[in-house]
């Protein structure tokens, strides 16, 4: 039986499904993880709430995670700490004049790309690597991002590939390992959607793609390719929360998404 069907509006988030909500820690492990090459992904009603705290754009590597925690344009942090375990601010610093440091993603390679927000809502996504209990600006990526367009988690480099959504297109940029990058740019169509709502996070392998889109209402999807240098070809619906921030783990076993103050997950089936 459905428990509650929730609709949470914010200024940087929001959930629509959330159904038989348990608070951290429920007895019993996740099913053993399966990353189906078909899009024949299936998840718990259970939804998981593993992080009480008001933040956005979580995401995991090994045993850590970060995410943008706070409210407000202007005063959220970037915040770490243990997987679904409380957050805290981390040693960080924009390096452009005025710029506020948003939608973190700690990626494959252990490095953190986040978004060199300015008060015109343009920005630049910068790679910052692990400096002792901090993080050190390494590098701009050489893409002029809009207001509201954002890049999202890339593949396992040398040749990262990495989704870059804007208001009328996406585009996938590739790394040749030298710091080179070269773009294609391709319609929401491609991935079956006639909008994509939300930033596209890519597997370490780059096969796999997890997205909020819309065709009607948005859901998140998810997309496989055979090959790396093959183009996504559509996308298929997954029976979870409709959140603007899905963050899948690198096994699958887990759909990360944030709202209602906190972060939450659902245990793949």
């Amino acid at each position: 039986m459905r428990a509650c069907w929730l609709l949470c509006l914010g200024a940087c988030n929001w959930v629509y499904g959330l159904d038989q909500t348990r608070l951290p820690d429920p007895p019993g492990p996740d099913a053993a993880p399966r990353c189906s090459a078909s899009g024949a992904l299936a998840f718990s009603p259970r939804v998981t709430q593993a992080v009480i705290q008001e933040c956005t754009d979580y995401t995991i590597q090994g045993t850590m995670a970060i995410a943008e925690c706070g409210s407000g344009f202007l005063t959220t942090k970037l915040a770490g700490g243990p997987v679904d375990a409380p957050l805290v601010p981390i040693d960080i610093a924009a390096t452009r004049l005025n710029a506020h440091l948003v939608a973190p993603r700690l990626t494959p390679d252990g490095d953190l790309i986040v978004h060199q927000e300015l008060p015109t809502r343009s920005s630049v996504a910068s790679v910052y690597r692990r400096d002792g209990e901090g993080w050190t600006w390494q590098s701009d990526l050489p893409f002029a991002l809009p207001p509201f367009a954002r890049a999202g988690m890339p593949s396992k480099g040398p040749r990262r590939h990495l989704m870059v959504t804007y208001a009328d297109r996406i585009e996938e940029a590739v790394d040749d390992g030298t710091g080179n990058w070269t773009t294609t740019s391709s319609p929401f169509g491609a991935l079956g959607v006639t909008k994509v709502n939300s930033a596209i996070h890519l597997s370490a392998d780059g096969l796999r793609a997890v997205f909020t889109g819309a065709t009607t209402l948005p859901e998140v999807r998810y997309a496989v390719r055979s090959r790396i240098d093959a183009p996504f070809e559509g996308s298929f619906p997954l029976t979870v929360p409709a959140a603007m921030d899905a963050y899948l783990t690198e096994d699958c076993s887990r759909l990360y998404f944030s709202g209602l103050g906190s972060i939450f997950y659902v245990p793949q089936l």
